[in-house]
């Protein structure tokens, strides 16, 4: 018996609830039903579940829970795992020194908030992992 498509799965790091959600449903419309999101608020959580199931996609908001800042959050999971594809969420302009450390650190993407479905599509077509597997839009 032949195994179905594999799941993609994706880490949604944010402190905001809402801003999770609506990334994932985003997700979902850009990839499509065979995926797994797993959420995080601050880079303890976002760690922690890394060494549980490694995602093939990390999205990172700059302001994680508690104060906490993503730059350095992106610069831990890259020297962990160097391979992994991580996305700046942010509200923040690309020039904001926080965005310009976690490019810097190997970010693969700078994705402006609000999200919508096009912005989240074009950061994933920089996804080698992911790229392939993205909906055709007609």
């Amino acid at each position: 018996m032949a195994a179905g498509p594999r799941v993609r799965k994706f880490l949604l790091v944010d402190n905001a609830a809402a801003v999770r959600l609506a990334l994932a449903g985003q997700v979902e419309v850009v990839v499509g039903k065979n995926i797994q999101v797993r959420h995080a608020e601050t880079g303890a959580q976002a760690m922690a579940a890394i060494r549980l199931e490694k995602p093939d996609c990390i999205f990172i908001g700059m302001g994680l829970a508690s104060g906490e800042r993503g730059a350095p959050v992106v610069e831990q999971i890259l020297q962990a795992h160097p391979d992994l594809p991580v996305i700046v969420c942010t509200s923040l302009p690309r020039e904001h020194p926080d965005v310009g450390q976690a490019l810097s650190a190997g970010a693969v993407a700078f994705l402006p908030k609000p999200t919508r479905e096009d912005t989240v599509r074009k950061a994933l077509e920089g996804v080698p992992k992911i790229a392939g597997h993205l909906r055709r839009i007609h």
